[in-house]
């Protein structure tokens, strides 16, 4: 039987559950590789979101305690701006969590297609995010996750969302950062670990965008964004003067200079409902009816009630959710009728704690009524005749039978040519769910635990770029400084190419190198960061999330149905210029990305993903060396590594490049070493000295110089780089020659001018 269902609701699928503790599933919301959250009616008939956890994450004790915490929170969270909590039980098999269902669009949908929030709505906006943080910051827990896209805009006002990472204050995480750029606050990006300050910073971005429609650290590759947020780079143009300043403390670098929530909340809600009158309320805002002394939260509820207009439910009804969930029971009476189980008029049942009543007249086998399941409210009669009177719903009630199903839904696609919700609120609805499903496909993309694929990219046909088919294996390791891997094979040199946060690092196979090794480094500057970029597939797939024709559709993918995302984008090519393409991304059941493909004039490229959100094994090649651009003296290795320079320095009075060439170190942490070291910091290291080399310990890493000689012999007063190495003292030593233990190369220098070498 094909059940009618609302826009916002996918199927159940075969193995889903038909009770969650006291709620009746409807259909889907969402799903993820964590779980899925179901969309379900209460005994009262209100419309319910059950966050469920997937069993084999379930099974991991580490997860089933965050999810318990993230039951308490909900459970203690007291906000006017956040979902009301209806009920968890996080030691049941499998895990759930229910919370109010919010209608709406989220920022991020709804700025996407009618631009930035007018000010009255925009003041009451900032007033009523700010006081859910404020709210769970009095709890001693941080947010992390704040965004466009987690808070919701029902038609009664702003609800944040989404407590999935959310953890105590000061409590160190997972050393993967999570959050999303443009909105993660600097401290974090450097390590510190969660604070109430990293929650202002990301509401300050939130309530910019919000305000312009804009991310006010802009957009672009993310290392460019994080780049700006750690520099405080903000563009907060078109901010509202009276916002202004509070937006601008929120986003200041320093955390300590941050206001609090609370400050944040009592700004904004001065702005968005002045107490006692003192000023005048936005324009376009209605009369206030207030008294002076109302507490912040009634004056956030009458600001709410005065200026939040023009924000619909999304096409949400709940008569079409209880149509469905009568349909959906009607099914199960009807099977039950079939096995002659449950016959006799008016029959109901309910389980675990609900309640269910129905009235009907059948009087044969299959035509009375029966509960859908645990906690149900009425839901169901006349499955048998077709001729069911009306069933008590604590809240209302609900047309039944087959005929009574099929006028509820038309109602709601009636509804449209009133432009009220219906047909007009499900294409508005829909398309916002078609971004909000590309844009979580780019989040798991960009900031999951990693990805592993196959890249194909080939001159397209008649195109005018020219250029050489090129394939490649992909790994993408995002905790190992977003490291994205390119493994070539044999027929293409079968190098290793690995763009670590923008800088390409190039291993080669020593067969590769040993027979012509000045011609393999004359060629070396085609390891670019254009030709090894991160767009060709975290670029092209947030691109295609942003397209303004994006299109959805179905499709089979390995066997099994997927959905198809379509749409007009533009990205880097491998040249580094812009391209226009028309791509295609197609999602599984839980919507992670199986393939992504796409065309430009000039070249078409393909991305077939073996896994998505899983950590691939990206390990360094063992037996690297650096080897420098221009000249090699040996080749002594199995594998061999290029990089380019990341700056120079001038040390021993002559300018020498420095190339940071382990994995866990970036250009940024290279020169910063390298300076200290020019200055003559840190001490001579025993039992590392003789023949004019030396080391010199810096504190975890030791540089090893080679003191120069004078023409006419003797020492000279200049020192002459080598490498850097990691490099650690040993307490247990028992003589001066054991007292460090030097590891891995970081740091390797070459002499900036051409044809010169260290010690020569």
């Amino acid at each position: 039987m094909n059940i009618p269902l609302p826009p916002e609701l996918a199927a159940l699928e075969p193995g889903d559950p038909r009770a969650i503790g006291p709620f009746r599933p409807v259909g889907r919301l969402g799903s993820g590789g964590m779980g899925a959250v179901y969309g379900a009616l209460d005994a009262r008939g209100r419309c319910v979101a059950v966050k469920v956890v997937h069993p084999r994450h379930a099974a991991a004790p580490e997860y089933r305690a965050a999810f318990a915490r993230e039951a308490d929170l909900m459970r203690s969270l007291d906000a006017e701006c956040a979902p009301a909590f209806l009920g968890a039980a996080p030691s049941a098999e499998p895990p759930w969590l229910a919370i109010e269902f919010v209608p709406g669009r989220t920022l991020r949908a709804r700025v996407r297609e009618s631009g930035p929030l007018e000010p009255p709505a925009l003041a009451a906006f900032a007033a009523g995010t700010a006081e859910a943080l404020e709210a769970l910051h009095r709890l001693g827990v941080v947010h992390c996750d704040i965004k466009p896209g987690n808070v919701v805009l029902s038609p009664t006002g702003p609800r944040v969302l989404d407590f999935g990472i959310a953890r105590a204050a000061g409590r160190p995480g997972p050393e993967r950062i999570e959050g999303t750029p443009g909105y993660l606050a600097p401290e974090r990006l450097r390590g510190a670990p969660p604070s109430p300050a990293v929650d202002v910073f990301a509401w300050g971005a939130m309530v910019a965008y919000a305000a312009t429609g804009r991310p006010p650290f802009g957009g672009g590759e993310v290392d460019t964004v994080l780049a700006r947020t750690r520099a405080g780079d903000r563009d907060l143009e078109g901010v509202p003067e009276e916002l202004l300043g509070i937006v601008t403390a929120a986003l200041d670098p320093d955390p300590g200079l941050r206001p609090s929530a609370r400050d944040c909340f009592a700004a904004a809600l001065h702005v968005a409902a002045p107490a006692g009158g003192g000023d005048a309320a936005p324009v376009g805002a209605e009369p206030f009816h207030e008294e002076a002394d109302a507490s912040p939260r009634s004056r956030l509820r009458s600001a709410l009630a005065s200026v939040w207009r023009g924000f619909d439910a999304a096409g949400h009804s709940p008569e079409a959710w209880m149509a469905a969930g009568t349909a959906l029971a009607g099914t199960a009476a009807a099977a039950t009728a079939t096995s002659g189980i449950g016959a006799g008029a008016g029959a109901a049942g309910s389980a675990g704690g609900g309640a269910a009543s129905a009235t009907g007249a059948g009087t044969a086998a299959g035509s009375g009524a029966v509960s859908a399941g645990a906690g149900s409210g009425a839901v169901g009669a006349g499955a048998g005749g077709g001729l069911g009177g009306a069933a008590a719903t604590g809240g209302g009630s609900a047309l039944l039978g087959a005929k009574g199903i099929a006028i509820a839904s038309a109602a709601v696609v009636a509804a449209g040519a009133a432009g009220i919700g219906g047909y007009f609120g499900y294409e508005s609805y829909a398309a916002a769910q078609r971004a909000e499903l590309a844009g979580q496909a780019a989040a798991v993309v960009e900031n999951g635990a990693g990805f592993t694929a196959s890249l194909v990219r080939e001159p397209a046909d008649g195109g005018s770029g020219g250029g050489e088919p090129f394939t490649a294996e992909l790994l993408y390791a995002p905790d190992r400084q977003d490291t994205l891997v390119y493994r070539l094979p044999p027929e293409q040199g079968g190098e290793t190419v690995a763009n670590v946060g923008g800088r390409v690092l190039a291993y080669a196979p020593r067969a590769a190198v040993v027979d012509d090794p000045v011609g393999w480094y004359a060629e070396a500057d085609r390891f670019t960061a254009d030709a090894y970029s991160r767009d060709a597939v975290l670029g092209a797939v947030a691109a295609l999330a942003g397209a303004a024709d994006l299109d959805s559709g179905e499709t089979e993918a390995e066997g099994a149905q997927a959905t198809r995302l379509t749409g007009t984008f533009t990205v880097d090519g491998p040249d580094g210029e812009e391209m226009e393409a028309r791509g295609e991304m197609d999602l599984d059941d839980d919507g992670l990305p199986l393939r992504l493909a796409y065309s430009s004039a000039d070249w078409t490229t393909t991305v077939d993903f073996a896994s998505v959100d899983e950590a691939p094994s990206v390990e360094e090649p063992e037996g690297a060396m650096f080897a420098p651009e221009t000249q090699v003296f040996e080749v002594p290795y199995d594998t061999l590594m290029y990089t380019p320079p990341c700056g120079r320095v001038s040390v021993g009075g002559r300018d020498w490049n420095v190339h940071a060439v382990s994995w866990g170190t970036g250009c940024r942490d290279a020169m910063d070493l390298v300076e200290r070291y020019a200055s003559g910091e840190g001490e001579v290291m025993t039992g590392w000295a003789g023949t004019g080399v030396q080391r010199l310990y810096l504190g975890g890493v030791s540089c090893q110089q080679l003191a120069a000689h004078d023409p006419e012999g003797g020492p000279g007063d200049g020192r002459l780089p080598m490498s850097c190495e990691e490099t650690r003292q040993n307490p247990d030593a028992t003589s001066p020659l054991d007292e460090y233990e030097v590891g891995g190369t970081v740091v390797r220098f070459t002499e900036a001018e051409e044809g010169r070498r260290p010690g020569r």
